[in-house]
């Protein structure tokens, strides 16, 4: 029986992900699916991805069947098709030529991200059978959001559901495979198979009702916990996504002698598989796992709608925002040192050429100011208000995509910055802390506003940065 599919009578070999490759699952099993359901049933993958993937993307998880993680693609207000990989958000390269036939004999304007990007695309195409000539390349230029892009992503559809309730399975017949071919899980089989509907058999859960299942000390990682109950006669499983989505699974009735529990953390960022570097496994005797019910679980979700529990969603983006900017802190932390080593009079330049690399995530900080402005003096008169807004305007017209107002205003704020950074360098007071709240916090968005507000409501005795 050990080596029979648990879906049906055929032999298991198919070398089965325990935890989806796509999501940085790097452990194999042979003995649980044959290959017609390895294959079939790797639709479920591609359900968590489509709700997923831009998580995926963010977090920079590279596929076990990839060299490198894959950006996700978003389509901007504007039209534009952008793609993001961490903390990097760049324009996508040109569909395939075998998708836009009408481009073929016809000179075209493409845009690039980069002249790789463009080197890559052309492979691809000369792969496909097409040749490209490219007559001349226009200039660079950078193109700022003036927006932020809008994603949607979407949970708990059927499909989602499935996946999560096949995550569980699989698991389960990892650690239980004799367990995982009794008939008390046919029905839960069934599901996972789509020849049946759930019956309330996955619903979601809120994280703080396990705090002891997650590690406060890994926030990326995710969490799968099979568990089997001698009293209750359940198999149940908990399935966690970057330790803040949780959903149950009801696996279905079981024969147990003794009530188990075992627990899964997986690094998705884990380059290889090896002890103790891509999971963390504990087996636990006598510890029951009670997950609620379906019912329980819509009472959750109507909490997070409501603002009266916690955003899941919100809360895995703000960490992976905080990992982004400490790797950034890092990665600019010998730069801006470097710096402090020149001439007095090239300090500053040096600065702001390090400042200027990071001119989006300034106007960011501009926007935030300047609508904050406006939103919390209702009193203005409109006309002084639309100066003001002027400061981070767009302007689809301009290479840059900016209005005029607006670079000279990012300008002042890029100078700003870069003069308070020399500062505290120069002082020894430029922590990690302080430099993380500089680039993307409530110390920035004050530090580069105010003198952008002096400057548009004509106020003469506002110093400039570099007087100050």
């Amino acid at each position: 029986m050990a080596d029979q599919c648990i879906m049906c009578d055929q032999r298991s070999g198919s070398r089965e992900h325990v935890f989806p490759a796509a999501f940085g699952g790097r452990r194999i099993d042979r003995g649980i699916y044959c290959e017609k359901h390895n294959n079939d049933l790797g639709v479920h993958v591609i359900a968590l991805l489509d709700s997923l993937a831009f998580f995926n993307a963010r977090l920079g998880v590279r596929s076990d069947h990839h060299d490198a993680p894959n950006p996700h693609e978003v389509v901007g207000q504007d039209g534009e098709r952008y793609q993001i990989l961490k903390d990097h958000i760049e324009i996508a390269p040109p569909l395939p030529l075998t998708q836009t036939p009408e481009l073929l004999g016809k000179p075209v304007e493409l845009k690039f991200s980069s002249e790789a990007q463009r080197d890559r695309w052309l492979g691809e195409q000369r792969k496909l059978g097409f040749e490209v000539k490219f007559n001349a390349s226009g200039p660079v230029v950078t193109q700022y959001f003036t927006e932020p892009l809008h994603l949607s992503p979407r949970f708990g559809s059927e499909e989602f559901l499935r996946a999560v309730a096949y995550v569980g399975l699989t698991y389960l017949a990892h650690y239980f495979p004799a367990i995982a071919r009794q008939n008390g899980l046919d029905a839960v089989k069934s599901y996972v198979l789509g020849t049946t509907d759930g019956e309330d058999r996955v619903w979601w859960v809120a994280p703080a009702r396990f705090p002891f299942v997650t590690d406060p000390s890994f926030r990326n990682m995710h969490t799968v916990v099979v568990a089997v109950s001698q009293a209750s006669t359940k198999a149940t499983a908990l399935v966690f996504f970057w330790g803040k989505l949780l959903l149950a699974v009801d696996l279905g009735n079981i024969d147990v002698a003794q009530t188990q529990c075992v627990t899964t953390h997986i690094d998705p960022l884990a380059e290889r598989a090896g002890r103790d570097v891509d999971i963390t496994v504990r087996r636990e005797h006598d510890v029951e796992i009670v997950a609620g019910t379906a019912e329980e679980g819509r009472d959750y979700l109507r909490a997070v709608v409501g603002g009266t529990s916690p955003n899941p969603v919100s809360e895995i983006l703000a960490e992976m925002q905080v990992g982004h900017l400490n790797a950034l802190v890092s990665r600019l932390r010998p730069e801006l040192q470097a710096a402090t080593s020149l001439p007095q009079g090239e300090r500053l330049v040096a600065i702001l050429s390090i400042v200027d690399n990071q001119s989006q995530r300034v106007f960011n900080l501009l926007s935030e100011g300047v609508n904050g402005f406006i939103e919390s003096n209702n009193d203005l008169p409109q006309e002084v208000r639309q100066g003001i807004g002027s400061a981070i305007a767009a302007d689809p017209a301009t290479p840059t995509g900016l209005s005029f107002t607006s670079i000279a205003a990012l300008t002042i704020a890029k100078v700003t910055l870069a003069a308070e950074i020399l500062r505290q360098l120069e002082g020894g007071t430029l922590s990690d802390e302080e430099l993380m709240s500089l680039l993307a916090g409530g110390a920035g968005v004050a530090l580069v506003t105010r003198p952008v507000l002096y400057a548009l409501l004509g106020i003469s005795d506002a110093a400039s940065p570099l007087e100050r």
